[in-house]
């Protein structure tokens, strides 16, 4: 409660009359001290005598009617002026809820005060509970969504087993994610082992996975995949990737734009290893270029070049012809082409040497091939290991063939 009253006398009257341990009586001497107090601090009920000087009471209610925080709290007049019904009048007007004329009656304003007491304990009980339901909501809202929250990571987590359990199952083929606007990878399948030598931390590390693809492959790639990040249209192409060891793998590679878990888009993509097929294609397609050259004619000097220079560059970067017989022992460089720029001598100056690849399989070894062999992946210490003489070693490092084809053309 606060008393508000310019005669100490008075105030101790009203200290005395309201003393209960049920509330706490302030006092302040002017309307100014009203003013101040009610600044920082609530109170159930304010008792203020009309008649104060600098502010009186009239005034002092109608700025604490103009306050946020005190605009309701109720006020009782006490006046010792006379019964003159228009001051009783501008005090309602005020905002007070009650007028006492002194001398009052003590168990009057006893029982008043009591009564707004007990209203403001109300009310501050009715504040007390909102705020416990308040809490209470909140905590039920947390529960729920933690709830909810742990559902949806238990459901993530299982179907995050379930595709690991796919793309584990899929030795052959490498399962991949990436983002849609960067095409930065966010996820590649453990296969990579396998196909390329390469871990999927590796291949997820930023420009690699792009590094991989063949150059002459590599813009093609990237407008595709830019296409279907765009459009949305699945799509399907070839293309190879470099394994660690250097040589390519060819890979179908099937994808489509799809609606990730957290909200937003992925490129999901499927790269299935079709490096047997391709070769099997290719030395099919080889043996009918050079049944169709050479059976033209029997002239080897005439019918060759042409068809060395028809295998490149689409089928090799350079080709070899040589002659020999059924035991393997005896060789003879016919002819040779080449699409190496700045190479050439080299690998002219690599036929010369008996035979030029040394890791290459002899005539009785492609016969029981069914005429096609290969060699992929061929590193620097096969070829040290395979030829003793440096000059010979040192084109082959220069030229540092990958791959090799060869076939028995009979």
């Amino acid at each position: 409660m606060l008393a508000v009253d310019d005669r100490p006398e008075n105030l101790l009257t009203i200290k005395a009359v309201l003393r209960s341990p049920e509330y706490e009586i302030v006092t302040a001497s002017s309307g100014e001290g009203c003013l101040r107090f009610l600044l920082d601090n609530d109170c159930a009920l304010i008792l203020m005598d009309v008649q104060m000087p600098a502010l009186d009471g009239f005034e002092t209610a109608r700025i604490i009617r103009q306050s946020p925080r005190s605009r309701d709290t109720p006020i009782i007049f006490l006046t010792a002026t006379s019964r003159d019904k228009s001051l009783v009048s501008r005090g309602y007007a005020g905002g007070a809820v009650d007028y006492l004329l002194k001398p009052y009656d003590p168990e009057v304003l006893r029982s008043k005060v009591a009564v707004f007491a007990s209203l403001y304990r109300s009310k501050l009980e009715v504040v007390r509970q909102a705020e416990l339901l308040r809490e209470h909501e909140a905590r039920e809202r947390g529960r729920t969504l933690a709830a909810l929250e742990l559902e949806s990571l238990r459901r993530e987590n299982l179907l995050r087993r379930k595709y690991e359990e796919l793309v584990t199952g899929v030795p052959h083929a490498i399962i991949w994610s990436a983002d849609p606007a960067t095409l930065i990878p966010t996820f590649i399948s453990p296969s990579t082992r396998e196909l390329l030598g390469a871990s999927p931390e590796l291949m997820l590390t930023p420009g690699v996975w792009f590094k991989c693809l063949h150059p002459a492959e590599w813009a093609r790639v990237r407008d595709t995949l830019q296409h279907v990040a765009k459009e949305g249209t699945p799509t399907v192409f070839e293309h190879r990737f470099q394994r660690q060891n250097g040589s390519y793998a060819w890979f179908q590679t099937s994808t489509r734009l799809v609606d990730s878990l957290n909200g937003g888009q992925e490129l999901y993509g499927l790269s299935v290893d079709i490096t047997e097929k391709k070769k099997l294609e290719l030395s099919r397609h080889l043996l009918a270029t050079a049944s169709k050259h050479l059976s033209s004619s029997l002239d080897l000097d005439a019918t060759v070049p042409p068809f060395l220079k028809g295998l490149i560059p689409d089928f090799a970067d350079w080709c070899i012809l040589e002659l020999g017989d059924r035991a393997g022992d005896a060789h003879e460089v016919k002819s040779f082409g080449h699409a190496l720029d700045g190479l050439r001598d080299d690998v002219q100056r690599l036929c010369t040497f008996q035979p030029g690849w040394p890791l290459a399989p002899k005539t009785p070894a492609l016969e029981a091939a069914e005429g096609v062999l290969w060699a992929d992946g061929v590193s620097e210490e096969a070829i040290r290991a395979s030829v003793s003489d440096d000059e010979h070693c040192r084109c082959l490092l220069k030229v540092l063939p990958r791959s090799l084809m060869s076939v028995a053309l009979n």
